[in-house]
């Protein structure tokens, strides 16, 4: 026999209270126990005392008013379903209490027995669907460990609790020693075997004793609290390196998975979960290094690592996790109608706690620890690759070129010249389309440096001195080089703003290139003005500011479309395409944002089911999707309609807590996340900007011709 619902009822009015308890005992005779109280303080004192099925809530009451009952119960329960039961017979409050986290709105008098029954059973499946939604978003896909979202959010939790639960926090940072050779050697199916494997001897040898997450790729790490002494940790980090070296069986063969832990520990007041992860991470680099089990996190090693963002491990970890991204420059062509020459490939490094980072943070680390070599060597072939992707869709009109900075540590590799060949011969690109930007100080090495670049030059590749005019310019070293261009420094072209000197130093620099016959090149041009005096100068191309910053391959793309089809295509109201079960909620997203003049709705789904088709079919240039729909829910929907068109437009407008989905849906590819809760105009701010940076930069010379 099924358990009866406990549905707890907030209500101040006893007549309409007794009302409901008919109409519920008519219905379902014994499959509702109700309880009833008259305030929504009442209600919060009860829901955190006991657990109940679902909420039937008045907007009436005496200490709550409409949408605050709501917020009332919503932070006392998050994980309890609300249906409104409101003499209040309005559209738009109940858009409204829906957006604030109701599962449905009922109007009293208007809602018979059985009805009432279904909308809480409704309500009942819809909550715990969001909150298996919530709960996959949290963890592991693999082994089933919370993911590094949740651990994080449990280590604020900790870190919150400590000052009143006594004891310490600490977090152990795990990374496997054998995990890449396992991989390469026996297969990726391998690999995963061994990580699953490793995480139930981690979940058992850690007990009650810890939280044990999985991180990504071969890192673990176990959170820790209620730590009486701070040899707690150690003990716990000597019994999984002893569990870590003893063997598995994967795919037949026996593995000794070994591995490197680092230990942190919480301080106390100004700690975070970031910082105990980073410190953990380079206490785990410097048991690696030093070729011991595990090491303590402490203040000499703060000393020695420097600025995090310095730190060689850490860069040696972007690099293996792919936290690299390359962005591209538009260089100009500042005569013959000022077209776009090319691009200048540019590396940022997506730090997962600082942002996007920009290459003055961490080029010097590479150059100092020598994977300057890898990551240029990774740069070199992720722009021949998107530059061969362009050329493909026909972008550029096969006349784009690729710019690729290239350090001293590089061109002494003996390798270089191969590399940069084989790079190209991958991509089926003609040697002439990739300009590799040298530093000027090579102009004063001898060696071997001239002869690669004299290789380079009769492949066909381009070379450019970089940062002309900038230091000690050797001449006499210029008239002998294999050079093509002339890049003159930013600091001497942004001098011509305020000194009038400056001017005939570039012009100099200009006549000299011209008499070399190299092409004279202007960086960090910041404004029209400067661009037009350069171009009276005789540069040929130019970039910088004024013209477009470094942007993604995304928005290049849309530059390079938008320059070849502005002419031919006038420009209209934006296309959005509503996805969302609340009927009432399409009608008020409709009305709000067609007042706005430019968004047009020209569809909608009350559900993910056909979503592809039904968004094709009218050419929409924005989805605003909901994720929790009944049959093909949000996320779901997203992926197959990212799969089928990589260049929509998609806003996720959820009822979810961001911080709980919205990583995610983005990495699901949502252009942007927006609460249900958010003022439409925002909501419509979101849907302009997502387009503003899908087309791209306005077209580079609206501003400039």
């Amino acid at each position: 026999m099924t358990a009866p619902l406990h549905v707890l009822l907030v209500e101040d009015s006893a007549a309409d209270a007794r009302l409901v308890q008919e109409d519920l005992r008519d219905a379902a005779p014994g499959e509702v126990v109700l309880t009833r109280v008259s305030t929504a303080t009442a209600a919060a004192t009860r829901l955190a005392a006991e657990h109940v099925d679902c909420v039937l809530l008045d907007l009436s009451l005496p200490d709550a008013h409409e949408l605050a009952a709501v917020e009332t119960l919503r932070t006392a329960a998050p994980d309890s379903p609300i249906v409104v039961l409101s003499g209040l017979a309005s559209d738009a409050l109940a858009v409204q209490a829906v957006v604030a986290g109701a599962q449905d709105y009922l109007i009293k008098g208007e809602t018979p027995g059985p009805l009432l029954v279904r909308a809480i059973r409704y309500a009942i499946e819809r909550k715990s669907g969001e909150r298996r939604l919530a709960a996959l978003a949290m963890s592991d896909a693999l082994t089933g460990l919370p993911n590094r979202a949740l651990l994080l959010e449990r280590a604020q939790r900790a870190l919150d609790r400590m000052p009143a639960a006594g004891g310490r926090v600490g977090l152990l940072f795990l990374d496997l020693d054998r995990f890449k050779l396992v991989n390469d050697s026996l297969g990726h199916q391998a690999g995963d075997e061994l990580l699953v494997a490793v995480a139930e001897r981690l979940r058992r040898v850690t007990g009650d004793r810890g939280t044990v997450a999985r991180f990504g790729g071969d890192e673990f790490a176990v959170l820790c609290e209620h730590l009486r002494e701070p040899a707690d940790l150690d003990v716990l980090a000597d019994a999984l390196s002893a569990a870590l070296a003893e063997p598995l069986r994967v795919a037949g063969q026996e593995v000794f998975p070994g591995g490197s832990i680092g230990l942190a520990l919480a301080r106390g007041h100004g700690d975070s979960p970031e910082r105990l992860l980073r410190e953990a991470d380079a206490a785990m680099y410097r048991a690696k290094r030093n070729g011991r089990d595990s090491a303590r996190y402490d203040e000499a090693l703060l000393a020695d690592a420097g600025h995090a963002l310095r730190s060689e491990g850490e860069l040696n970890h972007a690099l293996r996790r792919g936290e690299l991204v390359v962005h591209y420059q538009p260089q100009v062509a500042l005569a013959g109608g000022r077209a776009l020459a090319g691009v200048e490939a540019l590396v940022r490094w997506r730090h997962p706690e600082r942002g996007l980072v920009g290459p003055d943070e961490f080029l010097g680390t590479a150059e100092d620890s020598g994977l300057i070599r890898r990551l240029g060597a990774w740069v070199l072939a992720e722009a021949c690759r998107q530059l061969a992707v362009w050329r493909a869709q026909g972008l550029g009109g096969g006349a784009l070129t690729m710019a690729v900075n290239v350090s001293p540590r590089e061109l002494a590799d003996e390798a270089f010249v191969a590399r940069v060949a084989a790079a190209l011969a991958e991509h089926d690109l003609p040697a002439a389309a990739l300009c590799l930007e040298v530093p000027e100080s090579v102009l004063r090495d001898g060696g071997a440096v001239p002869l690669r670049l004299r290789a380079l030059r009769d492949l066909g590749v381009r070379i450019a001195v970089d940062d002309f005019g900038a230091g000690w310019s050797s001449l006499s070293g210029l008239s002998p080089f294999p050079a093509d261009a002339l890049k003159i420094d930013r600091r001497v072209v942004a001098g011509m703003a305020t000194d009038p000197q400056a001017r005939h130093v570039v012009a100099a620099v200009v006549g000299l290139a011209r008499s070399l016959g190299l092409q004279p090149i202007a960086e960090g041009v910041e404004t029209h003005e400067l661009a037009r005096a350069l171009a009276g100068l005789g540069v040929e191309v130019a970039q910088g500011h004024a013209f477009s910053a470094a942007c993604s391959a995304p928005a290049i793309e849309a530059l390079l479309a938008a320059d070849a089809r502005r002419e031919a295509q006038a420009p209209g109201p934006l296309r959005v395409f509503l996805c969302d079960d609340a009927p009432g909620l399409r009608a008020l997203l409709r009305a709000c944002l067609e007042l706005e003049g430019d968004l047009k709705v020209v569809g909608e789904a009350g559900d993910g089911a056909g979503l592809v088709d039904a968004v094709r079919d009218v050419a929409a240039d924005v989805v605003l999707l909901d994720l929790s729909m009944p049959n093909v829910d949000g996320l779901e929907a997203l992926a197959e309609l990212r799969a089928a068109d990589a260049e929509i437009g998609v806003v996720v407008l959820s009822g979810f807590d961001a911080r709980r989905m919205e990583a995610q849906a983005l990495a699901l590819g949502a252009d942007r996340y927006v609460e249900k809760t958010a003022a439409m105009q925002q909501i419509a701010t979101a849907v302009r900007e997502v387009m503003a940076a899908r087309r791209g930069p306005r077209p580079l010379l609206e501003a400039f011709a």
